[in-house]
């Protein structure tokens, strides 16, 4: 016996998938639903825009790609997570004005990460091809940098590696965007993560 609150599914190859609900009328039969499956926003959809966007409470807010598209050698690329400054565990580019870019990760939030990569240029230490393209091309003027995050991992949840899964998906993006080449600025390439 159903509960007046159950949904009965039918699933068959042909038909689109048809719910069912318990009707409350005198002859008590079942009758079509109004549920829909696509399309819905609630509380357990997510209603929040895709791509890169500004926290608003930082000052890399400003050097920011912001939107869902983006380009970098010869790659167009759409974003579809949210991801502004303040997300953790993600695959972030650094663009260059002159086109030249270096592909990274962070399991902090990612202006952390790119506060580091500013400084680097002024310490000297971090990442040598970055840091000597923005010397040498660029006057060490950090305003020629862009930063935008190009994949979110979930964060693991019951103790998972999720440095482990930011490792394969950086070598992925290195290797798919050639970040090892004439308009990459990444030195190598970690692949003890695949092992």
């Amino acid at each position: 016996m159903l509960k007046s609150d159950e949904c009965l599914r039918e699933y068959t190859d042909r038909k689109p998938l048809i719910t069912f609900k318990r009707c409350h009328t005198i002859k008590d039969k079942l009758v079509r639903s109004r549920f829909k499956e696509t399309g819905v926003t609630n509380w357990l959809t997510s209603n929040k825009p895709t791509g890169n966007y500004k926290c608003g409470d930082c000052s890399f807010c400003a050097q920011i790609n912001q939107g869902k598209y983006l380009v970098f050698g010869g790659i167009h690329h759409t974003v579809r997570q949210f991801i502004n400054c303040r997300t953790k565990y993600v695959v972030y580019i650094v663009t260059c004005s002159c086109g030249h870019f270096y592909i990274g990760k962070t399991n902090r939030p990612m202006f952390e990460r790119f506060r580091e990569h500013v400084n680097s240029v002024r310490t000297g230490k971090g990442c040598p091809k970055l840091i000597n393209h923005v010397r040498e091309q660029h006057g060490s003027d950090t305003q020629c940098l862009r930063f935008a995050g190009l994949e979110l991992i979930p964060a693991p949840k019951y103790g998972g590696d999720g440095h482990r899964e930011l490792l394969r998906k950086e070598a992925a993006w290195i290797i798919r965007a050639t970040a090892i080449g004439p308009l990459g600025l990444n030195d190598r390439n970690e692949m003890n993560a695949f092992i």
